[in-house]
């Protein structure tokens, strides 16, 4: 589970929106990438549980993955 930062990796260079929802749905952070193997996001002041990660890709395609935070 990750506590402070939650490291995201790429096999390639990739743009486009990520963002983070609670189970809930509600946004809770959005950041926008641009040509990245990686991104640093800083979840040190979000509450422990369950969040989902989603990057829509600058090509139109998209990913998501659940995230447990703290525990």
């Amino acid at each position: 589970p990750a506590e402070e930062y939650l490291n995201v990796r790429w096999n390639r260079a990739v743009s486009g929106t990520l963002r983070m929802t609670n189970i809930q749905g509600q946004l809770i952070m959005e950041e926008q990438l641009e040509e990245r193997t990686w991104h640093a996001v800083d979840v040190s002041n979000l509450k422990k549980g369950v969040y989902i990660l989603s990057v829509d890709y600058a090509d139109g395609t998209s990913a998501t993955q659940q995230v447990i935070l703290g525990q």
